[in-house]
């Protein structure tokens, strides 16, 4: 799957219910993005976020 959304092959989106919907677009190499609409995310909360989505990439 990785190889895939790394190709962009297709894209990957996120809506998190648990953080208040928050947006999150997949980049290349595991990077995750949010939204423009989500400025008030704390550094700290992407981080974990991020990780948790790797994860689940890798897994």
């Amino acid at each position: 799957m990785k190889n895939l959304l790394d190709n962009e092959w297709f894209y990957l989106t996120v809506i998190d219910p648990i953080r208040k919907n928050m947006i999150s677009h997949y980049h290349k190499n595991l990077n995750w993005k949010s939204s423009e609409n989500n400025k008030n995310v704390s550094r700290e909360k992407n981080m974990s976020q991020e990780k948790t989505f790797k994860q689940i990439l890798v897994e």
